[in-house]
């Protein structure tokens, strides 16, 4: 099972015990706005990367691309 790391980032995420449960070891992280917001500038720069690394390939290429390497993450298990 995934963990979390001991700490969120700091501003990014808040974590707290789960109210009222029997498990007190089990958290609920949640993304703050300051979070969101960077998500958001992460996303636009990611998208930048693609387009640039992707420039050579056409949109139909780029698209069986991603089919075939998310077949191979299947394959292995990676993605579910």
């Amino acid at each position: 099972m995934p963990t979390a790391p001991t700490s969120p980032p700091t501003g990014y995420a808040r974590r707290a015990g789960e109210a009222g449960g029997a498990v007190l070891r089990r958290n609920i992280v949640t993304i703050t706005p300051a979070g969101r917001s960077h998500l958001r500038r992460l996303d636009r720069l990611l998208a930048k990367v693609q387009d640039e690394l992707l420039a050579p390939l056409s949109p139909a290429e780029r698209a069986l691309l991603v089919r075939l390497l998310t077949r191979i993450l299947e394959h292995h298990g990676a993605v579910r």
